[in-house]
């Protein structure tokens, strides 16, 4: 069998021009025309421009012409408030990344932690909240909804400026949240994380470009050329729009380029770079969608089943309030020549007056009835919304009828929110990809050492120094989806009480008890009642986590060494504790003994002055008294000095001989 000689690596292609990249997004437009004609009718609905019709010749959405302006055209926008509240349920928690350590190094745990301090301090600092709005709105409405990440140079604390007289810094990650309107790639691309190119496209005033990329002249406002009036309208409030088109074009290196980013203004190159990202095997944007398809990158939205109802509700309302004004109003028949013309009104309370002699007195003709299928009409048509959408009276806060379980509700509940479900899981997975990205440009970019601010409720913000470095290469990051899955906030509340009730969670009164049980139903404010319960607790946690960072943390004499010790070893039980490293592990273990120290010495103080007995002693400290409901153990005399277990509690129970009371009380440390 012959071997053919390997065929020689194809020369590396040269810059791309603007015509090239404006061919490739008209071509990428119409790959995923049908994608993006959705998610313009469906903004439009969801806006109340419901009375539009889809211009195949432009390839746009336009208002219907007013060719009868007498006849009725009722709206009654059903998908707004359901997408709404749907919308507000996939964003009533707050995103939460974590960042798993690949390995048990030292160094690594401490860079997956610093990783997740940079992560919350960009989180806050770039909105990102803000930005999450914008995807899962671009997301539902469109069914395809992207997140990119690019660095900006000028970003940061200015250094100085470069030749072609452009301000420069230390540089910051800049993210966008578009909608699939705003974005193109290769025709037929399947996965567009892992395609060659892609296109950003954005419509921005003409001075702005001018300014941001350093133009003698502002360009000419083109966007008007791919957006109808009703789009224009949508997008600057005016008929008219004075936009101009800015395309930015990404290409990953491969075998025959090695990647480029340029932006494109009109006919000409604005900016051109190289690909200034430090992954290579991946482009810089990240897709979700509400429901994926196979074999291609853009997904499908639910919410355009809803628009073929909602428009035919919006028909059927209008004939009815047709109906309304043509046939509503009561008839007064009279006889001929029984009244006269000047006298005759349209006032409901006026009162006709006959001439004597007629043979026929004045009657009302009643307006003729609706048929019942007429008037069921509309209630249908919402029903089928609100099966499109996975929105019924339950998700409405009304209980159907015949439904009056507590169960019963819940799976009703639950069978609306399963749709949600998903789609949340999607996000997550999502955001983490996203997450990831920025931690890399991070880790490759930053140099110089910043500042990452963790703040939590009630709490004095934490400041952690970090450079790229410090990272570790922990750049995997993750979003928990039970941490962002929508659920019902009172239906957790009931079962949280049903556990409580039985004892789950622990005993009455205790304070560990109503930790578990605010975690668990995670009210508003839960965080600032539960450092109020247990503040002890509260510090024990901060300890853990900045101990995990390799700070030495100190105990305090006023600290509940109890609640502190119960705290320490429920993190040294964790993974967590597990995969640190020696250093760490000493650390925690020496900081515990610590607080055994203290708890012994304070035990021997109060022995010394013969106030507590050692296990009241376990129980409550002298600075703090023994909590409400709590039971007092029988008092336990104090061990013998030099015995086994001396100066620490005796558990209630225990078994031994009788101990000898010492032949005088020592005196306080030191004396």
């Amino acid at each position: 069998m012959a071997i053919l000689p390997r065929r020689r690596r194809e020369e590396t292609d040269g810059p791309i021009s603007a015509q090239e990249i404006r061919q490739r997004w008209e071509k990428g437009s119409e790959d995923i025309a049908a994608q993006r004609r959705a998610y313009e009718v469906n903004s439009c609905f969801v806006a109340g421009e419901q009375n539009i019709w889809w211009d195949d010749r432009s390839n746009r959405p336009d208002v219907l012409p007013d060719w009868s302006p007498d006849r009725a055209a009722v709206v009654n926008n059903v998908v707004w408030p359901a997408s709404r509240t749907l919308m507000a349920k996939l964003l009533r928690r707050p995103l939460v990344f974590e960042v798993p350590p690949k390995a048990s190094g030292d160094s690594v745990v401490a860079g997956a932690r610093k990783a997740e301090a940079v992560l919350g301090d960009t989180h806050r600092e770039h909105n990102w909240e803000g930005l999450r709005r914008d995807h899962v709105w671009a997301t539902w409405l469109g069914g395809s909804g992207l997140l990119a990440v690019d660095y900006d140079a000028q970003a940061g604390q200015a250094l100085g400026q470069s030749e072609d007289g452009r301000p420069y810094g230390t540089g910051d990650t800049a993210e966008y949240a578009l909608s699939i309107a705003e974005v193109a790639t290769e025709p037929g691309s399947r996965d567009i994380e892992r395609g060659r190119w892609w296109i950003r496209a954005c419509a921005l005033p003409p001075g702005e470009v001018a300014e941001l990329y350093g133009l003698d002249e502002p360009p000419t406002a083109d966007a008007s050329a791919v957006m109808s009036p009703l789009q224009a309208r949508m997008a600057t409030g005016a008929d008219k729009s004075s936009l101009c088109l800015v395309l930015t074009y990404y290409e990953r290196p491969t075998r025959r380029s090695e990647g480029q980013v340029v932006v494109v203004v009109g006919e000409q190159v604005v900016d051109r770079g190289p690909w200034h990202f430090p992954f290579r095997d991946r482009l810089n944007v990240v897709v979700c969608r509400e429901t994926p398809v196979s074999r291609r990158w853009a997904g499908d939205t639910v919410l355009s089943a809803a628009i073929s109802p909602q428009r035919a509700l919006n028909r059927a309302e209008s004939s009815i309030d047709e109906h309304m004004d043509a046939a509503g109003n009561a008839r007064l028949m009279v006889e001929d020549g029984s009244v006269d013309d000047e006298e005759w009104d349209d006032d409901p309370s006026s009162i006709v007056k006959v001439r004597a002699g007629t043979q026929r007195d004045p009657e009302y003709l009643s307006p003729p009835t609706m048929p019942a299928w007429w008037q069921q009409r509309p209630a249908d048509l919402r029903s089928a919304i609100d099966d499109a959408l996975g929105w019924h009276d339950i998700s409405r806060g009304d209980a159907p009828a015949g439904a009056g379980a507590g169960v019963a509700l819940s799976l009703l509940a639950e069978q609306d929110d399963t749709p949600l479900g998903a789609f949340s899981k999607e996000l997550a997975e999502g955001w983490g990809r996203f997450a990831s990205l920025v931690l890399e440009i991070d880790a490759a970019k930053v140099t110089e050492t910043r500042a990452a601010r963790i703040e939590r409720p009630g709490q004095v913000p934490e400041v952690i120094e970090w450079t790229g470095k410090d990272l570790a290469g922990q750049t995997t990051a993750v979003v928990p989806a039970d941490a962002v899955a929508p659920t019902s906030r009172a239906g957790q509340l009931q079962k949280g009480l049903l556990l409580l009730d039985k004892g789950v969670f622990g005993p009455p009164g205790d304070p560990a008890t109503t930790r578990r049980f605010l975690d668990f139903v995670d009210l508003p404010g839960g965080a600032d009642v539960e450092d109020a319960v247990d503040f002890h607790v509260a510090k024990a946690q901060r300890e853990n986590y900045r101990m995990s960072l390799g700070e030495v943390r100190i105990p305090a004499p006023f600290d509940d060494h109890a609640a502190h010790i119960a705290e320490h070893n429920r993190d040294r039980c964790s993974e967590d504790y597990e995969l640190a490293t020696d250093e760490v592990r000493s650390l925690k273990d020496l900081h515990v003994e610590t607080h055994e120290t203290l708890a012994a010495e304070e035990m021997g103080r109060q022995m010394a002055k013969g106030a507590v007995s050692p296990a009241l002693a376990a129980a409550a400290q002298a600075h703090e008294p023994p909590l409400a409901g709590e039971p007092v153990p029988a008092p336990v005399e104090p061990p013998t000095p030099g015995a086994p277990g001396a100066g620490y509690p005796v558990p209630p129970g225990t078994a031994g001989p009788a101990p000898t009371p010492p032949t005088e009380a020592p005196g306080p440390p030191g004396a």
